[in-house]
């Protein structure tokens, strides 16, 4: 084989890891309210729970038996609950059924998410393919939190993201006629969360054929604030094959194929973020010198082609193999959005490039008749551009990385507060910026788990030793309760979150949310009530 056949066979190799294209469109929203008064009453412990039974009906009976109801649950009141349904493609015929009896058993005033799954994460464990597994991850909201669930459609997609519409979502209810308003980022914040100095959080769940992209430019301008920019975590479930069949729900009832569902979450709740990639890079960084939408045609002033054979001829075997099993990737990074400097070969005052934890990593998907790489996303001329190739030891590694970063900043940050506080500062202007950890919320590509590590519970058993430091709360395994982290999730076609880690040291600058590949995202849900405790 020539060279030029073996650059052909790793890019064949590549493959589109089940994650779907999506497309712009829209105009509407539904949403409900709740907040919760500091009056709250009954307030127990986040708790995960998974069941392997084959029957439904009473996989749900033997789940919700394991959650703490607040009161109120039979009297139609709004309580504080907050639960998530993860449902295995064992019961992909049942869906319909298993979320709308998982809502019923809840209650009516719980607010519900559910979604099918690759493989669910629940009870300390992570179970793949098509096993019959449920997991519920469920618990109170902090006194003094706002909750707003909403949903899109194929027929009542997401609006542009200048429309006034997303504002609901935030709390902002006044009658500006749509698309007549300023952008959501010159609004002055709420006062609620101006107080806190946060932006509101976003779980999302979507199925393969939703809108993915209008949805999430949506979230992040309506977050943009001075003092910084919104968290979003969530994934896209994954339907048998090309199964037209609901696959995302929201209070117990399943939307058709093309929705999405979701809960902004504001006042004394919010969210953390981890992203961590499964990918190591090869060769150096390189930049973007010449490109157009999601093509790449020059790289350090020479053809993308060229440049690739060159980073070939430098693989070792073990690289070589990699790429022939897991494909060739790359790294894509902006420059301004993660405040380094392009390389330049005559710039020796450029800030280092980032680490590898920190590039958006898609695949190359073709070659074009110049030499052009297309790659799965949206580049532009001065992005900084490196090679990736999947790799076990990288994941865990980088994954172990992420979390130590996170609680490095978190330690930083509240050290931080505390030099302010032995200032002087007045009461009312403290800021609880760290958050005190309630739960965890796993999303994992479906080509991660026992595929990529030949184990199962690689990433949860990180995850859970990271928050384990600083939850107190019950994980059930087993119908048995003992003490760790309440940790749920699900096997994703494509993780929804930032790059790098977000929201442990208080407020950041605004970023946008990616639909990544081959990672494992880990959203943080925080009480901001009294966020003093931190790590031991």
């Amino acid at each position: 084989m020539g060279f030029r056949g073996f650059i052909g066979s790793l890019l064949v190799a590549s493959s589109f890891d089940d994650l779907a294209v999506w497309s712009f469109s829209g105009h509407s929203l539904q949403h409900g309210v709740r907040t919760f008064p500091r009056a709250t009453v009954g307030l127990g412990a986040w708790r995960s729970r998974l069941s392997h039974k084959k029957d439904g009906a009473a996989a749900i009976q033997e789940l919700v038996a394991g959650i703490e109801l607040p009161p109120g649950n039979e009297g139609g009141q709004d309580h504080q609950l907050l639960a998530f349904l993860f449902v295995s493609r064992h019961f992909a015929g049942d869906f319909e059924v298993i979320a709308k009896r998982a809502s019923e058993a809840l209650g009516k005033g719980a607010t519900c998410l559910a979604l099918l799954g690759g493989g669910v994460v629940g009870g300390g464990a992570e179970v793949e393919g098509g096993a019959a597994a449920i997991s519920l991850l469920a618990g109170p909201l902090p006194p003094g939190s706002e909750l707003t669930s909403f949903r899109f459609t194929e027929d009542e997609p997401p609006p542009p993201p200048w429309f006034s519409t997303w504002r609901s979502l935030v709390g902002d209810l006044s009658n500006e006629p749509e698309g007549q308003g300023t952008s959501p980022s010159m609004r002055p914040p709420r006062a609620l969360d101006v107080k806190l100095g946060r932006a509101p959080s976003f779980v999302v769940f979507a199925d393969p054929w939703a809108r993915i992209d209008p949805l999430l430019a949506g979230l992040d301008g309506v977050g943009k604030t001075d003092w910084g920019g919104s968290i979003v975590a969530g994934g896209i479930s994954c339907p048998l094959g090309d199964d037209s069949r609901p696959s995302v729900a929201l209070n117990g009832v399943a939307y058709p194929r093309g929705s999405s569902v979701g809960v902004s979450l504001r006042g004394n709740v919010g969210l953390q973020a981890v992203v961590a990639q499964g990918s190591r890079s090869v060769g150096p960084t390189l930049t973007m010198t010449r490109a157009r939408g999601n093509v790449c045609a020059e790289l350090s002033g020479r053809p993308a082609l060229e440049a690739l054979e060159a980073v070939a001829r430098q693989l070792d075997p073990k690289e070589k193999e990699l790429i022939r099993t897991g494909g060739l990737l790359c790294g894509v990074a902006a420059p301004k959005a993660l405040g380094y400097a392009a390389p330049q070969d005559d710039d020796k005052d450029a800030k280092p490039a980032p680490p590898t934890n920190d590039f958006l990593v898609r695949q190359i998907i073709g070659v074009g008749k110049q030499g052009e790489l297309v790659v799965g996303a949206e580049v532009q001329e001065g992005d900084a551009f490196r090679f990736q190739v999947r790799d076990a030891e990288t994941a865990r590694a980088d994954l172990r990385l992420m979390c130590l970063r996170a609680k490095t900043e978190r330690l930083f940050s509240m050290s931080a507060a505390g030099d302010e506080d032995s200032a002087g500062a007045p009461q009312e202007e403290k800021r609880p910026t760290q958050g005190r950890p309630l739960a965890g919320l796993q999303v994992s590509c479906v080509a991660r788990g026992r595929g990529l590590f030949g184990e199962p519970g690689v990433d949860s058993q990180q995850i859970l030793t990271f928050l384990g430091g600083f939850v107190k709360s019950v994980r059930s395994v087993g119908g048995t309760s003992e003490d760790g982290a309440a940790l749920g999730g699900f096997f994703a076609n494509g993780e929804i979150g930032p790059v790098g880690i977000a929201g442990f040291s208080g407020p950041r600058a605004p970023a946008r949310t990616h639909v990544h590949g081959f990672t494992t995202v880990l959203g943080v849900i925080a009480d901001y009530s009294n966020s003093d405790s931190g790590p031991e």
